[in-house]
């Protein structure tokens, strides 16, 4: 089976999943720093605005990895 890889554009919906967190939240990518590296802005469970810098894209397949917003 072929893996789906999503090319990281600015603009693009993410699911963010924060540590310590069960449920994703949704962020647009507003920079990014190549294929895996991702610098997001979105809004919490609250509607409250949430930004991140320096976040992994996890692709199709791939494990989840131990950072901050994870």
């Amino acid at each position: 089976m072929r893996k789906i890889i999503i090319k990281p554009t600015v603009g693009r919906v993410v699911l963010l999943f924060r540590s310590g967190r069960e449920d994703p939240v949704p962020a647009l990518i507003c920079r990014v720093w190549g294929d895996r590296m991702i610098n997001v802005g979105g809004f919490d469970e609250n509607g409250s605005p949430i930004s991140y810098a320096s976040v992994v894209l996890v692709q199709d397949g791939d494990e989840r990895p131990n950072a901050l917003a994870w």
